[in-house]
């Protein structure tokens, strides 16, 4: 028997792939009714998704369909530090940020009062 996800939240994050929607959501699992309601919130964040998935209730202040930039994604190269012409860049919610202060390379999230949405900021030059 399968376990409910009940609440999720994703907030400063990058989901972008090669699909044309890569969020879906489902009240069934392997054919079973799943009776529990999904509470998930997608918040801040880059993703590519169908327009007619999103919602006022659950997607707020997404950047819908733009390219996050990452540095590299060829198969064997992936670099997924963001280019500066990104647009997650500076469009992250920074109470959030503040709570994880640093970012996966050890650098500081938070520079002049903004901070990038995804797992890694980009160093001003």
């Amino acid at each position: 028997m399968p376990v409910p996800l009940l609440e999720a939240n994703f907030i400063n994050s990058i989901v972008y792939g090669s699909w044309s929607n890569e969020v879906s959501v489902s009240s069934s699992y392997l054919n079973q009714k799943i009776e529990e309601p999904l509470v998930y919130v997608f918040k801040n964040s880059v993703i590519k998704i169908s327009p007619a998935t999103i919602n006022d209730t659950n997607f707020l202040e997404i950047i819908a369909n733009q390219d996050p930039q990452f540095n590299a994604t060829k198969p064997y190269n992936y670099d997924f530090t963001l280019q500066s012409s990104s647009p997650a860049l500076g469009n992250a919610d920074n109470l959030v940020a503040a709570e994880y202060p640093i970012d996966m390379l050890g650098r500081q999230r938070l520079f002049n009062d903004k901070a990038d949405i995804g797992a890694y900021v980009i160093i001003a030059e």
